[in-house]
């Protein structure tokens, strides 16, 4: 996986010997709505890992919840989103 700031991310997925790269859209969030950009990366992060412990297969699933989680957090002056909840997760 490799994030893309305001571009997304990408990740590769191999199986039966074939590698497939591919590549996720940010959530889009108004350039008036962005309050801080600090901790959106640690914010990907924390959804990709919940997410690969729900689903540990399912990659593109993992990088769309870290993807949430980041455009969460660049909306909101704290580095971690104060109402980010497994139900929010789902």
């Amino acid at each position: 996986m490799v994030t893309l700031g305001t571009q997304g991310a990408a990740f590769g997925d191999s199986t039966l010997g074939h590698t497939r790269m591919q590549r996720l859209r940010a959530h889009p969030v108004p350039a008036r709505d962005v309050v801080d950009v600090n901790g959106a990366g640690d914010a990907f992060c924390a959804g990709v890992c919940w997410s690969l412990l729900q689903a540990p297969a399912d990659l593109q699933a993992a990088c769309e919840c870290g993807l949430r989680l980041a455009a969460l957090t660049v909306q909101t002056e704290a580095t971690v989103h104060p109402h980010i909840a497994a139900a929010l997760l789902q």
